[in-house]
């Protein structure tokens, strides 16, 4: 609660407790909690550091616009590969690679593909995904059971990959006798939050 002063007249006594409220009202105007926010204020360049979370209903930049902003996973596709890998891929092979956008604080994203498994001479093949940011392992695609090409996908979060490379890499299980299987439409799938249109995050297809 903002500090209330008192009305002084002409030959008030000075006591005990009109001083006790001046020392009071000392101690209030040392804590942002007893400050009154009743106008803008202008921080002349100076830096606000060690911020935990901001909420406000809009933001506006003026000036240097790199502002970070979270990302969720989604459907919306920003970034997609063309690369197919298909046949009895016997080693780990580079599906895609993307390089992430680095102006994002944090969250998650979508990573998608066509998957495909093959029924041959009563055998099913076994296809094989590994996620790497930055040549770490973070998971694999989760694919949709069946035949032929099939959706897969892995909602990843963090994992320092912003401003790092993720990639996608493929193999056929070499266990089954049949080992045809493939991987196609490699895709970077997030919805970002509301963004300076200079500043939007934009995810490289680098493979």
């Amino acid at each position: 609660m903002a500090y209330s002063p008192t009305t002084w007249n002409t030959n008030d006594v000075i006591t005990k407790d009109k001083l006790n409220k001046i020392e009071q009202g000392v101690k209030t105007a040392t804590r942002l909690s007893g400050t009154d926010i009743d106008a803008d204020k202008n921080w002349n360049g100076k830096n606000i550091t060690n911020v935990g979370v901001i909420r406000t209903s809009d933001v506006t930049c003026v000036g240097n616009t790199n502002i970070l902003f979270l990302s969720t996973p989604s459907n919306t596709v920003q970034a997609s590969s063309t690369n197919v890998l298909e046949g009895n891929i016997s080693e780990w092979q580079t599906a895609a690679k993307f390089l992430m956008p680095s102006n994002v604080l944090r969250g998650g994203i979508r990573i998608s593909a066509q998957v495909k498994q093959t029924y041959i001479s009563g055998s099913y093949s076994s296809p094989q995904t590994r996620i790497f940011v930055d040549g770490v392992n973070v998971g694999e695609l989760v694919p949709v059971s069946g035949i032929d090409w099939k959706g897969a996908s892995k909602d990843i979060y963090d994992d320092g990959m912003w401003g790092s490379i993720v990639e996608i890499k493929f193999m056929s299980g070499q266990d089954p006798s049949n080992k045809e299987c493939g991987i196609r439409n490699c895709s970077i799938r997030a919805t970002f939050s509301r963004l300076p249109t200079s500043e939007t995050p934009v995810t490289q297809t680098l493979v």
